[in-house]
C-alpha cells in the first residue's frame, strides 16, 4: 500500500533540453495546469516529476513508456482523457467540466483543428501557412462572438478545454515564430485577448515551458528547421513570452 496521503498523486511530465529541466509537453502542460487548478482547494496535493524520455529510469519503466502519467494511490494512468474523467470524479471542489455535450460544443468546434494546421505547417517545406491562419481567424471570430464576455472559452473560469487550448496556442506562438518566422497577426485581437487572460492567470505562468525549451522541443521532430545558434541563445535569454502586441 502506498503510505502517501490519499489525496496525493504524482505527476510526471517530459523533461527539457538537458534532461532534467521541465521540458516542453502541451499534454503534459495540460494535465498540470488541472492538477493546480484542483489544488487550489487543498482538496488534492501533487507533486512533479521530469522524466527523460531518452533515458527513463528504470523505475519508470515499470510505470509507462510514455508522458504525461499521474499516478494516485497506486494507480497508473497516461491517457489525458482518462485523467481528466479521473479528476473530476474524485476531486470535487472544483469543477473542470466544460458541457462538451452543450455548451461547450462550439468552443470544442473552434478549436478542434488550429494545431494539427500548425503541425502540418511545421513539418511542410512551404512558407504558406494559410490553412493555420483560417483556424485561429475561426478562432478568433469564436473569441469575439459566443466567448466575447468570458474570460475564458467557457465562462469566467478555466475549464478543461482551456488547459487544452491554451499550451497549444503558447506553441503555436513560440514555435511557429522561432522556427518559420510566423506571427499570430495582432489584427486576431480576441484571441490575444484570450492569451492575456491566461497570461495574468498564475496558473498557466506556472505551468508554461520556457520560449527556448518550446522551441527546441519542435526542432528535434523530424522534418522541422532546425534552431540556428542565434535564435537558440535569443530565445534562451528570453524567457517565456507572455505578453500582448499593444
Amino acid at each position: 500500500m502506498s503510505s502517501k496521503p490519499p489525496n496525493h498523486i504524482d505527476l510526471y511530465v517530459r523533461a527539457g533540453s538537458d534532461g532534467s529541466c521541465y521540458g516542453a509537453c502541451p499534454v503534459c502542460q495540460q494535465i498540470f495546469m488541472a492538477l493546480l487548478l484542483k489544488g487550489h482547494t487543498k482538496e488534492l496535493q501533487f507533486t512533479v516529476t521530469t522524466i527523460n524520455m531518452a533515458k527513463p529510469p528504470e523505475t519508470y519503466r515499470q510505470l509507462s513508456t510514455r508522458v504525461p502519467v499521474i499516478v494516485h494511490q497506486e494507480r497508473v494512468m497516461e491517457d489525458a482523457n482518462e485523467i481528466a474523467q479521473y479528476l473530476d470524479l474524485n476531486f470535487h471542489d472544483v469543477d473542470l467540466a466544460y458541457g462538451a455535450g452543450g455548451g461547450g460544443k462550439p468552443a470544442e468546434k473552434a478549436t478542434e483543428n488550429f494545431f494539427s494546421k500548425f503541425a502540418f505547417y511545421m513539418r511542410e517545406v512551404t512558407t504558406d501557412p494559410a490553412q493555420l491562419l483560417s483556424e485561429l481567424s475561426r478562432l478568433d471570430t469564436f473569441l469575439g462572438g459566443a466567448a466575447a464576455d468570458t474570460t475564458y472559452l467557457c465562462g469566467d473560469e478555466m475549464t478543461h478545454l482551456d488547459c487544452i487550448v491554451l499550451p497549444k496556442l503558447q506553441h503555436v506562438r513560440v514555435a511557429a515564430r522561432a522556427l518559420k518566422g510566423f506571427d499570430i497577426p495582432a489584427t486576431l485581437t480576441h484571441l490575444w485577448r484570450y492569451l492575456g487572460n491566461a497570461y495574468a492567470s498564475d496558473v498557466f505562468k506556472k505551468t508554461c515551458p520556457s520560449d527556448y525549451e518550446i522551441a527546441f522541443a519542435w526542432s528535434q521532430k523530424p522534418g522541422i528547421p532546425r534552431l540556428t545558434a542565434k535564435r537558440e541563445a535569443e530565445l534562451k535569454c528570453r524567457g517565456t513570452s507572455l505578453d500582448v502586441p499593444n
